[in-house]
């Protein structure tokens, strides 16, 4: 494995890593959020129900499915997140392919250059060669 391989794996594990670590803190932390905000609700709702009954209940249900629906909303934002990082890192790794080729091609035709550079001026001392044995000749 060539050096620019080893960067570009590292920097994929470093990225993954930062990924994954911002992700669950964020959705811990976002959970944990909703969840307190639902509880202080529904106790501050709870202690109304003894004074306005059947409407107040009704209320703390259609609460409870709005904060449902905003969970599965946060979910599917998750899951939309990753796979959005998912098709990045994809591309990211086919253009690091896509890189490495190039410079490997690149490698190749610097390579063939200089074999070609060094035996034109092979070729040009073996004429100045033959050109200065024929004039001392």
């Amino acid at each position: 494995m060539n050096s620019l391989e080893k960067q570009v794996e590292s920097a994929w594990k470093n990225v993954d890593q930062q990924k994954d670590t911002l992700i669950s803190e964020h959705s811990h932390h976002l959970q944990n959020s909703v969840d307190e905000e639902l509880r202080t609700l529904l106790q501050s709702v709870r202690q109304l129900l003894d004074d306005d009954g059947q409407q107040l209940e009704k209320d703390v249900d259609k609460l409870q499915l709005i904060a449902q629906q905003f969970r599965e909303g946060v979910e599917m934002w998750q899951q939309k997140a990753q796979s959005s990082v998912k098709a990045i890192e994809e591309k990211q790794r086919v253009l690091s392919l896509l890189v490495e080729d190039v410079s490997v091609r690149t490698e190749g035709r610097r390579e063939s250059l200089i074999q070609r550079q060094q035996q034109r001026v092979a070729d040009t001392e073996d004429n100045c060669f033959r050109v200065l044995q024929g004039i001392s000749s």
